[in-house]
């Protein structure tokens, strides 16, 4: 006491301290400082290799010192105190130490005569003690680090503390030192790799060690000498160098609900040390002994003790108690009954791991015999048997859904059921959940013949498993597949639609015409259904074919046949002009403009079709159009209209006449199985129409410019497929015998001439990414394709076609060149969805623009996606 006042008063006097008054507001530090009053004080700079004594010396209640995280650096002077909490006289009360950073001294943080303190997040390293707390009652020590000191928590004579959630690590002696302390608390706290004990108890009573982690020290994990009434629960207390806890005469101790695993000698260590009580920890792989006891007196029931050798009993060493009355409870082991302990070892060669259990209640049907003196009369067993699984669903048969119930009832007696998964076709495992006491999940199989098997595991690792169960998957309705013609001539002979069955559990069909049912029975897969089209009666005729099968799946497939005449003829009575004339017969509409100076009078429309060029006219033959179709790389599905027109009035004040050769899926069908999609089928995006003339007995093709026909020339204004109304068509100048070819799937489509069409795409980059399939498709169809941004579409500009992705709000700058393209009403139909639109003439003479806009980019998107194809097809056969 007389060095410590001396060197109190060389501070104050010799070194110049500053002495800090009372003051309401906080008071910075920037230096070694003797504080003597309360209130706040906020260290505000780093302070290094200080030589005083005492750096912060606190004399003063109600004072809190805030480091802000700043260094008070020492020198390792003998007895140097980085920040000293000390009275006068008496004690103090109501002093904060906080958010400090301590080195190199002998004691970072010391109290004397502290009651109601706090000390807390601060890092003390490479001194003697890291926190020192003397005769300092009723304070909190809380989340502080402490490294590389010589022992990291001191405490003497100190009660009613807590310290929680504190770091000790790396110590050259204890981590936690506690000596004649009473009624503390250490929580959340790790204490590890010291060279001494993780936590050393001497003549402390009433200490609570909880939740804490005291690992890895070089001694023990927890050393109690004459520290009675200890309690030490929910801890982990392993890798120590020497014992997990050592009791040296400490009595009325709990060791309770912990983890002492590992330690390189004993897990715990008893010596002349009565009444305790060990329960419910878990003590293995210790490398000598789980328990050494030389003591009496003591209770050690429902632990888990798995080491090579798990008690050694001293000459001191009883008797003792090991275990408690047998009860119903959840054991250490999650059997359900408490009784004794555990005793098995690593090799699976313990006492528990093989006793016998005939009535499976989980405890050796024998006592496990220490010594005479040491008896534990309830060991405790595990359970051997596993559970009994029975499955509820599915079951062996066939199921109509690839989506399958498992239900497994799984029932065992002993211990509950940690596991159960079901394997499917040997290879895919997926856990069931229990609802309302089953096991249940679903399942997704695929269609034939799947299995199952099951697995069920309880707490204690038995396992069952069932053999394989095997069933069958349909979820399949019934295939139908359909042949028929998309029309029948009438008067030209009947024809017939035929539907094919085709299911693994065929059931019965009902066969409807025109809504009403004409045929009904059972079927067997690969069935034809056939159906007589009555061809002497025009008119369209709905022919529905539904089919069930035995696991209530139901398939639905119809075809429209028309009954069209062979000869058609139209009379319109022409009274004013000019007059438009619209009409469809046979396989065709026709359109005509008649001119102003028309006369008055009638116009018959007259049109013929056959799959017979022949029979329409006699100068040429399917043949010869074959061998014309082929020239051109496509394909003829013997298709032919012949159209003229007679009456009062002059053909030759005709203007224009427009074609529409209308054509069916079946038309395009080669090889007759209901589809146009198989290699050998006629693509519909190639068709092209064809012109006979009579003039030269030859067949041309019919795109924009003019052809010549003996001495006739005959213009072609336009022409193309539109695939969506399913009709290839033709502006053009005169009648005449029209036929349509095409090219096969998979063939490219060669033509005379110089061909290589070109255009530009005006786009922005949010729509030209939507436009993937758009710009694929052109390239595909050999269109050079030209992608241009508002920034260079100047260059590109008087190109022929244009397509433009984007309507006049469009970002990019696409919108204002659309502006000036769309009129008013258009720019509203934009606002109001999409719209696809063709203009000519835009930026030079005959050029034509499509434009593609909507509301927003997806908008966009559709309104291209409608007509794409068609609009690729134009741009292809009207090139040149």
């Amino acid at each position: 006491m007389v060095r410590e006042m001396r060197n109190h008063l060389l501070v104050l006097f010799v070194m110049g301290f500053l002495a800090v008054g009372t003051s309401s507001a906080a008071v910075n530090v920037s230096s070694c400082t003797n504080i003597t009053a309360p209130g706040v004080y906020l260290l505000n700079t780093t302070i290094a290799n200080s030589t005083l004594d005492y750096c912060i010396f606190i004399n003063s209640s109600d004072v809190i010192f805030d480091g802000q995280g700043n260094l008070i650096d020492g020198t390792d002077g003998s007895l140097t105190k980085g920040i000293r909490v000390y009275p006068d006289g008496g004690s103090l009360s109501n002093v904060t130490v906080r958010n400090v950073v301590l080195t190199d001294w002998a004691d970072g943080i010391y109290t004397m005569s502290l009651e109601g303190g706090r000390i807390e997040n601060n890092t003390i390293s490479s001194s003697g003690n890291g926190i020192i707390v003397v005769y300092t009652n009723n304070t909190l020590v809380a989340n502080n680090y402490m490294n590389s000191n010589f022992k990291g928590l001191f405490v003497s004579s100190s009660h009613n503390n807590t310290f929680v959630n504190n770091t000790i690590t790396s110590s050259t002696s204890d981590g936690i030192y506690l000596s004649n302390a009473v009624n503390n608390t250490i929580e959340n706290t790790f204490s590890s790799g010291s060279i001494g004990n993780g936590a050393y108890l001497r003549n402390s009573n009433m200490t609570l060690i909880k939740n804490s982690t005291l690992v890895s020290n070089s001694n023990d994990g927890i050393y109690l000498y004459l520290s009675h009434n200890t309690t030490v629960k929910g801890s982990n207390i392993s890798q120590n160098g020497d014992d997990g806890i050592s009791f040296s005469i400490s009595h009325n101790c709990t060791i309770i609900n912990n983890t002492i695993k590992s330690n390189s000698n004993r897990g715990i260590y008893l010596s002349l040390s009565s009444a305790n009580t060990f329960a419910n920890n878990t003590i293995a792989g210790n490398t000598n002994y789980g328990i050494y006891v030389n003591a009496r007196d003591n209770k050690i029931y429902n632990n888990f003790f798995n080491n090579s050798n798990n008690a050694y009993i001293g000459a001191s060493g009883g008797p003792n108690y090991w275990n408690t009355s047998r009860a119903a409870g959840s054991n250490i082991i999650g059997g359900i009954y408490l009784g004794g302990n555990y005793w098995g070892t690593p090799a699976g060669t313990g006492f528990s791991d093989t006793c016998t259990d005939a009535n499976a209640d989980e405890i050796c049907d024998s006592p496990y015999t220490i010594n005479t003196s040491n008896v534990d009369y309830l060991p405790l067993s595990f359970d051997k048997t596993p559970p009994n699984i029975t499955i509820i669903s599915p079951g062996n048969k066939t199921y109509g859904s690839s989506t399958v119930l498992v239900n497994v009832s799984v029932a065992d007696s002993s211990s509950p059921i940690s596991a159960v998964v079901v394997e499917v076709n040997s290879s895919v495992n997926s856990s069931l959940s229990l609802q309302s006491g089953y096991y249940v999940g679903n399942i997704t199989l695929s269609d034939g013949q799947n299995s199952i098997r099951i697995y069920a595991n309880d707490t204690f690792g038995n396992l069952n498993v069932t053999g394989h169960l095997y069933f069958t998957v349909d979820s399949l309705a019934p295939g139908i597949t359909v042949s028929a013609p998309p029309y029948v001539l009438q008067y030209l002979g009947g024809s017939t639609v035929n539907f094919t069955i085709s299911d693994a559990h065929p059931a019965g069909y009902t066969l409807f015409r025109n809504g009403t049912a004409v045929l009904s029975g059972s079927y067997s897969s690969g069935d034809v259904v056939r159906a007589s089209v009555p061809s002497d009666q025009l008119g369209v005729w709905n022919f529905t074919l539904v089919a069930n099968d035995t696991l209530s799946h139901t398939a639905q497939r119809s075809v429209v046949v028309r009954v069209v005449p062979a000869e058609a003829a139209v009379n319109k009575s022409i009274t004013g002009s000019p007059i438009t004339i619209n009409e469809t017969i046979a396989n065709a509409t026709a359109s005509f403009l008649v001119l102003p100076d028309a006369n008055n009078g009638t116009l018959t429309l007259r049109a013929r079709f056959s799959k017979n060029a022949t029979e329409l006219k006699g100068n040429t033959s399917n043949s010869e159009f074959a061998v014309y179709a082929s020239s051109a790389k496509l394909k003829s599905p013997n298709m032919y209209l012949w159209v003229n027109i007679s009456g009062d009035v002059n053909s030759t004040t005709l203007r224009y006449v427009v074609i529409r050769f209308i054509y069916s899926t079946a038309d395009l069908d080669m090889n007759g199985d209901g589809d146009a999609a198989d290699a050998g089928d006629i693509d519909e995006g190639t068709l092209t129409l064809w012109r006979y003339c009579e003039a030269t007995d030859s067949w041309q093709v019919l795109r924009k410019g003019n052809l010549t026909c003996g001495n006739d020339t005959i213009t072609v204004f336009d022409s193309g497929v539109n695939v969506t109304g399913n009709y290839v068509w033709a502006n053009l100048s005169a009648l005449s015998l029209f036929a349509i070819a095409g090219a096969e799937l998979g063939e490219v489509v060669y033509t005379a001439g110089d061909y290589s069409p070109e255009a530009v795409l005006l786009a922005n980059s949010i729509d030209l990414d939507l436009a993937g399939d758009f710009v694929s498709y052109l390239k595909e169809r050999g269109i050079e394709l030209y992608v241009a941004s508002a920034a260079d579409f100047s260059e590109y500009s008087k190109k022929q076609y244009i397509l433009i992705l984007g309507g006049h709000e469009a970002y990019g700058g696409v919108g204002d060149i659309v502006a000036g393209i769309l009129s008013d009403d258009e720019m509203a139909q934009v606002e109001r969805g999409r719209m696809y639109i063709k203009k000519r003439s835009i930026f030079r003479e005959g050029q034509v623009v499509y434009i593609f806009a909507g509301k927003n980019r997806y908008e966009t998107a559709r309104a291209w996606q409608e007509v794409y194809k068609e609009v690729a097809r134009e741009i292809e056969y009207n090139w040149g």
